[in-house]
Order: structure tokens, then sequence, then C-alpha cells
């Protein structure tokens, strides 16, 4: 809104100078956002606003100093304004000082208002719409109530008619009617209409709604009504309200992903209702906020929802898309804020185990034991169980670098099984190359597992990571012919320590057959 000098400063000096329009100002235009709606054959005023924000001078000073106030009106469908005329003979629309009234108003009254000063150009625009009531209701679905916070499980809370203060005289006692969706209030549990007042003796969630007052009054040998709507809403109590509370992400929750697939990380939180309190949920990655993230990788979308007592939950949610090794070892961390609080939840996020084999079995290369490997574990593994299985001597290509080809098939393996035996623990021998390897990933990355076989018992050993692994590892003892039988308790034992596997045909055993394996091993 363009205005030349203030509008303070042109109703003082118009003041001042006794009605001087020699100051620019432009209208106000029309006030879009002070729609007054009324009901059909019901009265109803408006205020014009020109001396609400004029504190020095009230309407009855404007006018002692010739500052007449008039008003305007254009109807709907029409195209030219015209001067309200006050002298017809029902006497229906009046002027008194800065308020128009209309006893009653009716339909065709719709349109835009203007009051202005004379000898000024100083004027606000009403838009003004008179609607009827729904059929077989007590209101309009046009017309939006006010709506008013109540909170759960507070008492004596009150409601009070809106707005009917003015329409008739002190002295005059009214009859009010109180309806709840449009049913009269009457008999109600727990609450208590008391004239212009509905007392609610203790706020229920059940009570929500839409409540209405009809307020009837007589005024020069006629009645008049007012009809007012306030939407009651029922809010959780300020007692109860806690800082946010992730759903996701948690503890429990483990995104793992390969490279190049899509990273999508949902950050769940609930807020409890606090009224006037910001809900902001954001993502930070390796500590620096998303907002702050130009990588066109990065995107983040949210959601909002909400739930009973004006509880809500909010979800936001971070994409990466084709992610890096780099990206999966980043730090995730969704927080949430709110007057109560402020929290954060990291979200688990690392590489899938895109591991090539099940199994790589460590032993000592001498005939007894790889043929108790390829023949025994072996066969029963592979065959019965369905694990792949990574034997070096068979697996490996001629020509190869053994180091190098050793620690590239352990870290394709989910499971290190060791073989021990007195020859096992020699010095300098391939199968301690391995036992270390296998331990070391285990202790620093968690990307593979170790599982020892005695095969035969060592009596002494002075490699000090046998001596943790054995301290740290359940060993499990081959027992020669009585841990042969492929569902026995050497097997099952072996089975706990593996990676999840599908049961093949072969390999899927009821209880009972569980239960003689047990006594055929015992």
């Amino acid at each position: 809104m363009k205005v030349c000098r203030p509008l303070l400063i042109t109703l003082w000096l118009s003041l001042a100078t006794l009605g001087s329009s020699s100051e620019c100002c432009d209208d106000w235009g029309v006030d879009t956002m002070k729609l007054i709606q009324v009901y059909d054959g019901e009265p109803a005023r408006i205020k014009c606003p020109l001396f609400e924000a004029f504190l020095k001078y009230n309407y009855t000073t404007a006018h002692s100093a010739g500052l007449t106030l008039i008003w305007y009106w254009i109807g709907q469908d029409r195209d030219q304004e015209e001067l309200i005329n006050f002298r017809l003979p029902d006497n229906r629309i009046s002027k008194e000082k800065d308020t128009l009234w209309f006893r009653p108003a009716l339909l065709n009254d719709t349109g835009n208002y203007t009051c202005m000063l004379r000898n000024t150009t100083s004027k606000v625009v009403f838009p003004l719409e008179v609607v009827q009531k729904d059929q077989t209701s007590c209101i309009s679905q046009s017309i939006k109530p006010t709506e008013e916070l109540f909170y759960l499980e507070h008492t004596n809370e009150k409601i009070i008619c809106p707005d009917i203060d003015g329409f008739y005289p002190p002295s005059v006692m009214p009859t009010v009617n109180w309806y709840r969706n449009c049913v009269l209030v009457k008999g109600f549990h727990d609450r208590y209409p008391e004239g212009p007042t509905l007392i609610i003796g203790i706020v229920r969630s059940v009570y929500k709604g839409n409540y209405t007052c009809i307020v009837s009054y007589k005024e020069n040998g006629r009645t008049y009504n007012l009809t007012r709507t306030i939407r009651m809403k029922v809010v959780g109590s300020p007692a109860k309200a806690m800082p946010p509370q992730f759903s996701s992400p948690n503890e429990k929750i483990i995104y793992e992903l390969e490279a190049g697939a899509e990273l999508v990380l949902p950050c769940e939180v609930y807020f409890t209702f606090l009224k006037d309190s910001q809900t902001e949920v954001w993502w930070t990655v390796d500590g620096k906020n998303t907002d702050n993230i130009t990588d066109l990788k990065i995107k983040v979308s949210e959601s909002v929802s909400t739930a009973e007592l004006g509880h809500k939950h909010i979800t936001r949610t971070l994409t990466i898309s084709k992610v890096t090794p780099k990206d999966l070892k980043r730090n995730y961390t969704c927080h949430a804020r709110n007057t109560r609080g402020e929290v954060h939840q990291v979200a688990m996020v690392r590489m899938k185990d895109g591991k090539e084999y099940d199994i790589y079995v460590s032993y000592a290369r001498n005939a007894e034991e790889e043929e108790f490997v390829l023949l025994t574990l072996r066969g029963v593994l592979e065959n019965e169980f369905g694990y792949k299985l990574c034997i070096f001597d068979r697996d490996s290509l001629p020509g190869g670098i053994v180091t190098d080809e050793t620690l590239s098939f352990i870290q394709k393996s989910r499971r290190l099984l060791v073989v021990l035996s007195p020859n096992y623990v020699l010095q300098g021998t391939q199968a301690l190359l391995e036992l270390k390897a296998g331990l070391e990933n285990m202790a620093s990355q968690g990307s593979i597992r170790v599982i020892l076989i005695q095969y035969k018992a060592i009596k002494k050993s002075k490699v000090k990571e046998l001596k943790r692994a054995k301290t740290a590892l359940t060993v499990i003892k081959w027992k020669g012919e009585k841990s042969k039988y492929p569902r026995g308790r050497f097997w099952k034992q072996l089975q706990v320590e593996m990676p999840v596997k599908k049961k093949t045909r072969r390999a899927s055993i009821n209880e009972q057959e569980l239960s003689d394996s047990f006594l055929q091993d015992v």
C-alpha cells in the first residue's frame, strides 16, 4: 500500500488545519482479511477502523474538527459506488458514530462498504457477505467458526458467546440457547449453559465440536437473533507435553546397502501438542545441516500428519542416490526440537555384506586333515546344508601370490572355519596366516566371524592370537566316529555359528529327528 505520508500524520494535519486536503494519501483499498459474514435476517455492524490506529484523536475529536465520516457501498453485480441513504422509511440501515448498523442485514446487502473521512483521501473498504443458514441446520457451513483450544482434563473451562456486546442495552436480558453441532445442549454431561456462557465441568476429547449460541432479544418491539459459533478443539495438556519422541531411526534398525544403491533414511518424530511451539526436524551429515549441503545426490522431503489432541507426526526423509562406500561410512543424524527440548538420533548405516563365500576353511596342510576337510566337512556343509565353502587349495588359481589371495578369500567370506590341531599352530604355516587375518578382521571391521573346531587337542601353544581366540570363542570338539552323523550334536553346534541359510530338502528335519540325533550323540 503506497502512502505519500503516514495515515497518522495525514489525520493530524487534517485536524490541525480543519480540513486541509493538501496531503497525498492513497486508498487503503479492500481489506479482504476482514471479510464480514453475517446471517440473513440478523443484526450486523461494520466498525470503521480509521480511528483504531490513531490513538491521539478518536471519532468525537475528528468529528469536532469537521472531519465527517461518510459511507459508500457497491452491491453485488453493480459497477458504480453510491452513497448510502440513511433516510429510507424502514430505517433499517443507520450510522452511529464510527459504526454502520444493519437491523437486520438482508441478502441484497452483500457488497463492498467504504468508510471515508470527508476532506481527506483516507478510506477503507470492507466486503460484507450476507448468507442464509443451511437447510435443517442452525448455521451455514460457509461461515467458518472461531476456533478455541481447550486442554484435555482441565476443569471448569468456559465457552463465551462472542461478539454480542453492544447489540442490546445492558438492561436487556436476552434468551440464550446453546447447541453442539446444532443439537440443543440440554442435559449434556458435564456441560452447563449459564446465559451467554457454557461451562465445561471437565474437558474430554469427545466434547470437541461446533458450539453455537443463539441470542434472542427485543428492540423497538421486534425480536432479533444473533447466531455465533465457536469450534471447540481439545488438545493435550501442557502438563503432559514432552520433548520430541523418535520412532526411527533407532538402534534396532540397521540400513545395509551395497555401493550404487539408493539410501533412504526416514526420520519419524512424534510431537505432543504445545501451543505456539515450533516443531523442527532436520538431518545432519557428518555434523553439517543438509540445508547447507549442495550435493545434488542428497534430497530431503517432509510430510506431516496430525493426530488426536493436536499431537502430530513429522517424517523427514533423507535420500541419497547411488551411494559410494564413503557415503556409507558417514554419520547420519536426525535432530528434533520443540520448546520442551532438543533430541537427536543416529541412523545405523553400513555396507551390505556382499560376500562371495559362506565359509573359508583354514586347516593344516597334511593328508589326514585335508581328507577330513574335503570329505567330511565339505561333504556335509556343502551337500547337506547348502553352504558355499572356500578351500584355498581347491579354489585358488595357480601362479598367484599366496598371501594376497589368502587375504582376498577371507575378505570375501562370512565365516572363517579354523580346524585346530597340533600341526595347525606350527610357525610359518599358511594356516597361521589365515588365523591371524581372520581374527584381525573380526576385531577391527566385524565383517567376518571366526569358528574354532578342535580336530585334535593342542597341549600347549605359544601363538598368542590362538590363546585369546580360545578364551573368547566357543570351541566345537570333533569326537571322531561319534560326531560323523550329519544330524548329531557336533553339526548342530556348528550350524548355530554359521550364517543363516534357507533349509534345503535334505537339511530340513523335524524336532523329533533332532531329539533322536541328540540321543545318538550322547
